[in-house]
């Protein structure tokens, strides 16, 4: 499929409109940066998570498409792979440095990267945007509290954090995998996409 979106994409098209799924979505990431293009989905099928955070649905999606509501949005990196929503992964004994200020350390939790969430969720009232060249640290722990006074899961806004400890394998968008966690960072306003009018940031 690579191939194939690639050299379409060297006729220059106005745009790039995907039919599927989140796994369809991520696979033309990073061509469509490359190519800087806009982005328009359809979502079809299951695991619409992007879509459903970018406002797009199956029955809006002629009307929004031509609509063009165009916003440019950032990337997140681990290890110099994209992710458009999220990465995730279970890691224990974890220590993680933020922003060169202060320091946590904590074991045997679930922990996200997210750069916007889907439709209808929100963590205390926060909700990441992908359009301040930030990404946020979710960090969940069963049962227990992190900091005292607070309950799980914990959401921390960074500009450079730096996470040590033994993990999983981290997933990207859901889909793709990494096997490690050296470098985590932004592109900031890389993406161009159509969006819809009830996005989640």
């Amino acid at each position: 499929m690579h191939d194939i979106v690639k050299q379409e994409l060297r006729r220059h098209p106005k745009t790039l409109v995907v039919v599927g799924n989140d796994w369809i979505v991520h696979q033309v990431l990073s061509l469509v940066t490359e190519f800087k293009i806009p982005l328009g989905i359809i979502p079809l099928g299951a695991d619409n998570l992007i879509a459903s955070g970018l406002g797009l649905t199956l029955k809006d999606a002629p009307q929004t498409l031509s609509a063009r509501r165009i916003i440019d949005m950032d990337l997140g990196t681990v290890n110099k792979k994209v992710f458009l929503r999220n990465a995730a992964w279970f890691a224990d004994n974890v220590k993680i440095d933020i922003d060169k200020n202060y320091s946590i350390r904590t074991s045997k939790v679930n922990m996200e990267l997210i750069n916007f969430l889907p439709a209808g969720m929100d963590y205390d009232g926060k909700n990441p945007s992908p359009e301040d060249g930030r990404l946020n640290l979710l960090i969940k722990k069963p049962d227990k509290k992190i900091f005292k006074n607070e309950e799980t899961p914990t959401s921390i806004c960074f500009d450079k954090i730096n996470i040590d400890g033994a993990y999983q394998e981290i997933t990207l968008d859901g889909i793709a995998r990494v096997s490690a966690l050296d470098e985590i960072g932004v592109l900031p306003k890389v993406l161009q996409v159509i969006v819809g009018k009830d996005r989640s940031f």
